[in-house]
């Protein structure tokens, strides 16, 4: 029988370290955000929990397509165990012994733990392990560490270690908070989370920063939007960090990116990439005295002198004609299915959740072939009914872009507008917002399709099918607002919004015949 997989998130509203952190902003998100998402965004994850005692927990948590446990006063205490917490959780969800559940537990003080580390954590939980810890390297070894005894310092551990380099010791762990996975019958019948075989699943501390105290929160902030770029930096350029840029050659560049292909083809292009912006970003805003530049030549152009970039294939993914009509009524039966409702005493309730937005979004996409940010930020004053198309200033090309709708989208968008007082098309579940997350949506969507799809394969089957219906490629072009700075004579096309339109609707055609 297959494991359900619960995501738990504790967030009591008291702390008395930092009041009310769970719903701090951190890099424009409330704290306990960045967790929900993560949870929401899991491949892994069925169903996302959150037990709180706290009213603006409780409403940020609304916002996000997850359920939510109020915790009872008795265990909101700064004393009080996870143990507790979760057996609240696993009983208030009526979850009982041998029901195969795996539990992970995702403290919300770990905002840059990410939905591939709780993926991965999920992977390595087996019959052999009682659980799955997350840990990360101890920022100081204990084998350095003293007792203090009528002021004589006392070795904490054994002497021999003593007089020892850091790297000759062999490095300790810490548990990071960030992640637990376990079986719930563990915490059912014998009273435990970890058990006594628990795994280690080693995160970098990068990823493990708790929060506790504003510091923490000021660090995360730091790490948080650059991350990525310094996972990237550590991982394959940690020793060159102090090194002066004019000192890195065109010969280390080669040799470092030659190096790091062996591992990883990919990630070799975005280490270069990284470099590339950093040497970029240095020649414009470091000058002698004289404001002349100091840095002339950026040494990563040697990879495109030599062609040295290494080829990576683009994602081919796609709605396959004949998976149209089974993709299509799985996104109609969205908000009425039963991963999206509720039985109560027989009585069928609709779970608070972005269903019916999630619907008509995929569809839209399917059918405009816009990009998910593009689509999720699209407002009514982008949308002209008297013309019967849309227009947005801020694509990813700095294009303004333009298409007519259909008859089919202009019904859906009249349904849409005639049922929501947002200025989002899409809107979130807070109307002042467009939609934010649609992660659990297309899970969702993909157990009851039984088609694996993401948002952005709906834009490749969308130009996938123009081409089939033979539409010309400038056309394709501007149906995807595709910018190619090679074709001079598009510049001197008058793109009229008309000439579009016999194409959308002939895209529009055959997707509503398959799916008859």
């Amino acid at each position: 029988m297959t494991k359900k997989i619960l995501a738990i998130i504790p967030a009591r509203g008291g702390s008395k370290g930092l009041p009310k952190k769970n719903t701090l902003n951190l890099a424009g998100k409330p704290l306990i955000a960045w967790t929900i998402e993560a949870a929401l965004d899991s491949r892994c994850i069925d169903q996302v929990i959150v037990s709180t005692d706290d009213k603006d927990i409780l409403d940020i948590s609304k916002k996000y397509d997850c359920e939510i446990i109020k915790r009872p006063s008795e265990l909101s205490g700064d004393k009080v165990t996870m143990l507790p917490v979760v057996k609240h959780a696993l009983e208030y969800l009526g979850i009982q012994y041998e029901e195969n559940t795996v539990v992970v537990l995702l403290q919300p003080t770990s905002p840059l733990r990410t939905h591939t580390h709780i993926d991965s954590a999920v992977k390595l939980f087996t019959d052999k392990w009682t659980s799955v810890v997350g840990v990360c390297e101890a920022e100081h070894t204990p084998y350095k560490m003293y007792n203090i005894v009528d002021s004589r310092l006392e070795d904490f551990t054994s002497k021999r270690w003593r007089g020892l380099s850091r790297q000759e010791i062999a490095p300790v762990y810490r548990e990071n908070g960030a992640i637990f996975v376990f079986d719930s019958n563990q915490v059912i019948n014998n009273n435990t989370l970890r058990g006594n075989r628990p795994r280690a699943f080693i995160m970098d501390t990068i990823y493990s920063i708790d929060i506790d105290t504003n510091i923490d929160l000021m660090i995360a902030e730091l790490y948080n939007t650059p991350t990525n770029y310094l996972y990237t930096f550590n991982g394959y350029l940690k020793d060159w960090g102090n090194k002066e840029l004019l000192n890195i050659s065109r010969d280390m560049v080669e040799k470092r990116h030659r190096k790091i292909t062996k591992k990883s083809p990919t990630r070799a292009n975005t280490t270069m990439r990284l470099l590339r912006a950093l040497f970029n970003y240095a020649m414009g805003e470091y000058g002698d005295a004289k404001s002349s530049p100091i840095i002339l030549h950026n040494p990563v152009s040697i990879l495109s002198h030599i062609k040295a970039w290494n080829r990576e294939t683009r994602k081919q993914t796609i709605i396959k004609t004949h998976e149209l009509k089974t993709w299509w009524d799985a996104i109609q039966e969205l908000p009425t299915h039963k991963l999206n409702t509720k039985n109560i005493h027989g009585t069928t309730y609709k779970q608070p959740n972005h269903s019916k937005t999630a619907r008509d979004f995929f569809i839209f996409v399917l059918m405009t072939g816009l990009r998910r940010r593009e689509a999720s930020n699209l407002t009514w004053a982008n949308i002209d009914f008297k013309n019967r198309g849309l227009t947005i200033e801020n694509t990813k090309n700095h294009e303004t872009h333009t298409l007519p709708l259909t008859d089919y989208l202009i019904t859906l968008l009249n349904q849409r507008k005639a049922n929501t007082d947002s200025i989002f098309v899409f809107e979130g579940n807070d109307p002042s917002k467009p939609i934010n997350t649609l992660q659990k949506q297309v899970v969702k969507a993909r157990t009851i399709s039984g088609i694996y799809f993401s948002i952005h394969d709906l834009r490749r089957t969308f130009i996938t099918i123009a081409e089939s219906l033979s539409i010309r490629e400038y056309t394709l072009k501007r149906l995807m607002n595709h910018k190619n700075a090679r074709d001079v004579t598009a510049g001197y096309i008058i793109k009229e919004i008309e000439s579009l339109r016999q194409p959308m609707e002939k895209i529009s055609n055959f997707i509503l015949e398959q799916v008859k």
